[in-house]
């Protein structure tokens, strides 16, 4: 550090004993500002991704309970004759695959949100 001009060395005598004090020279002391500037600057660009994730995993949640509802609402009108089996099934699967589709990318959100 001292080598490359980060930090200045200085000798002093405290007590009768000889030691050596070690601070950051001015270029040291303007590197460290501008890692912490470049820190903060990341850490919100992090903290919005962070956001950004979070709210797409929420919308994630409430397209699978939507679509969980309608199928329940699909079970019934099936039981009270008011669509086909055919039709109920067709549309069952249909919304079965969605479902897989928005499970799948819950868990990629997931794993985003631990790196």
């Amino acid at each position: 550090m001292i080598d490359v001009g980060l930090v200045e060395q200085e000798h002093v005598v405290e007590s009768g004993t000889a030691k050596a004090v070690f601070e950051l020279s001015d270029f040291g002391k303007a590197i460290s500002e501008k890692l912490r500037g470049f820190t903060e600057e990341m850490g919100g660009i992090t903290n919005n991704i962070d956001r950004d994730l979070r709210e797409a995993l929420m919308d994630v949640a409430v397209q699978t309970n939507s679509m969980k509802s309608i199928l329940k609402g699909l079970d019934k009108r099936v039981k009270n004759n008011e669509i086909s089996p055919q039709d109920y099934s067709n549309i069952k699967e249909d919304y079965t695959q969605k479902l897989k589709s928005l499970k799948k990318r819950e868990n990629e959100i997931k794993q985003r949100l631990e790196k």
